[in-house]
C-alpha cells in the first residue's frame, strides 16, 4: 500500500507511522514538510518514494518539479535530480497526476532511462488507462509495477473499507496487488480498522520495492484499456 501526496501534513504522516504496518510513503517535492516527512518515515523503517509531479490532460496543476511533454532529456534529468533532492531516501518513484505525460512514449522513455541510471524503481499510478509507462519500464528492465486499486476516490470510511475489500479480492485472485491511498482522516481510520484482517487472512503487506521483486508479480500486467 502506497500513501501518496505526503509532505504537507505532518500530523497525518505521524498517524500513518503509528500504524504497525509497512506502508510505503510517497512524498511530493517542495512541500513545507517534504524532507521532514521522508526523514521521519525512513527513521521509522518505512520505505520512501518520490511522488513525481507529471503533466495531466486536464488544466489541474501538479505542483513544482513537474515533468512535462516536450522536455528534452537533459531537462528531465535535471528536474528529477532536483525533485529527488527535496525528498531524501527515495528508493523509487510513482507519478502524481500525469495522464498526459505517462501516455507519451517519447517522454516516458526519457524518464525511465533517468530512473534506471539512478537504480530507482517505478510504480505506474495508472491515472489513465492509456498509460504506456509500465509497459515501457518493463521492456527497459526497470523494476516496475502498477496500481491495482485506488482506496479513496471518495473520502469516507465506508468507501475505503469497500476498496480495501476489493484490494483483498485482487490479492487472492492474482497473488499480489498494489493499492494507492492518501493521508485523509477517513483513509487512516479505515486502514487502522481493516489491516488486522490481512493478518488474520495471512496476507502479508510489504514495501513497494519488495513487491516488485516477487516472482508472482513478474507475469502480471494492467488490464487493457
Amino acid at each position: 500500500i502506497i500513501i501518496d501526496d505526503l509532505g504537507q501534513d505532518l500530523p497525518a504522516a505521524d498517524e500513518l507511522l503509528a500504524l504497525p504496518y509497512p506502508l510505503t510513503f510517497s512524498v511530493l517535492p517542495y512541500l513545507p514538510h517534504s524532507a521532514k516527512t521522508a526523514e521521519e518515515a525512513h527513521r521509522g523503517g518505512r520505505e520512501v518514494m518520490l511522488h513525481l509531479p507529471m503533466e495531466p490532460e486536464s488544466s489541474a496543476l501538479p505542483g513544482p518539479g513537474e515533468i512535462r511533454v516536450g522536455m528534452r532529456e537533459a531537462e528531465v534529468d535535471r528536474t528529477l535530480d532536483q525533485d529527488l533532492g527535496s525528498v531524501p531516501y527515495a528508493a523509487g518513484v510513482n507519478n502524481h497526476m500525469g495522464s498526459r505525460a505517462t501516455s507519451n512514449p517519447a517522454l516516458m522513455r526519457e524518464v525511465i532511462q533517468a530512473l534506471n541510471q539512478r537504480r530507482l524503481f517505478f510504480v505506474d499510478s495508472r491515472t489513465t488507462a492509456r498509460s504506456v509507462a509500465f509497459e515501457l519500464a518493463r521492456k527497459e528492465g526497470l523494476p516496475t509495477f502498477f496500481r491495482s486499486v485506488f482506496l479513496d476516490d471518495t473520502e469516507t470510511v465506508p468507501y475505503t473499507l469497500g476498496q480495501l475489500r476489493e484490494f483483498r479480492r485482487v490479492i487472492e485472485l492474482q497473488g499480489v496487488a498494489l493499492a494507492i491511498g492518501h493521508p485523509y482522516p477517513s483513509t487512516i481510520q479505515a486502514l487502522g480498522r481493516f489491516l488486522p484482517e490481512f493478518e488474520r487472512a495471512e496476507i502479508q503487506l510489504v514495501p513497494a520495492s519488495q513487491l516488485l521483486s516477487l516472482p508472482e508479480a513478474a507475469h502480471l500486467k494492467p488490464p487493457a484499456p
